[in-house]
């Protein structure tokens, strides 16, 4: 009830991911991207941009401050989906290239299905470069940089008597050893990752 004598009523609207950015102190928070999808935002090297993932797929990215949205121009044969969770995008520590966990589909015996690995992409675009491939039962997704920029971790599941068990795996930049740094016993979360 309202103070006069009225109904208050609460509607449930659409859901929408809208990034904010808020003072490390605190304070009031900025809406930076307008009301639409806006997931796993980063900030740029320089903290002029934040990168994030929207519609589609793409890597969109917005000036810190709030402004005008554009996309990085990716240029692929396949439609480049976006594996929720997990998808994310991180920049490498010299701000040249973006990590992201991307998803082709494809048709098997009449049903849509997804191969989702793990691709870098330069910043101002061009060709994605496949660094992982996996089964389509399993599927890499949470990458993030090394803070020398010349590895990638990542979650990858492995299914053991029908279960699903994450390990953290590492890859070189170029893709090139890979390797499991986890094991069943260390119970990683299928969820984002870091360094430290």
């Amino acid at each position: 009830w309202t103070s006069d004598n009225k109904i208050g009523l609460q509607l449930t609207n659409p859901e929408y991911k809208i990034i904010y950015t808020v003072n490390s102190s605190g304070g009031i928070a900025t809406q930076v991207t307008p009301q639409g999808w806006a997931w796993y935002p980063k900030w740029s090297q320089d903290g002029k941009k934040i990168f994030f993932r929207g519609n589609r797929g793409k890597i969109f990215y917005v000036p810190s401050r709030g402004g005008a949205i554009d996309s990085i121009p990716i240029q692929s044969e396949f439609e480049m989906g976006m594996p929720v969770p997990g998808s994310g995008n991180d920049i490498s520590p010299d701000g040249k290239t973006i990590v992201f966990s991307g998803a082709t589909n494809f048709y098997k015996d009449g049903k849509k299905k997804w191969d989702v690995n793990i691709y870098t992409i330069p910043v101002e675009g061009g060709k994605p470069k496949q660094l992982t491939t996996i089964a389509v039962e399993l599927q890499d997704r949470f990458p993030c940089w090394s803070p020398d920029g010349n590895s990638i971790t990542f979650i990858r599941p492995e299914i053991k008597n029908d279960k699903h068990i994450s390990h953290i795996f590492i890859i070189s930049k170029e893709g090139n050893n890979l390797a499991q740094i986890t094991t069943e016993s260390d119970s990683v979360v299928w969820a984002p990752i870091d360094w430290a």
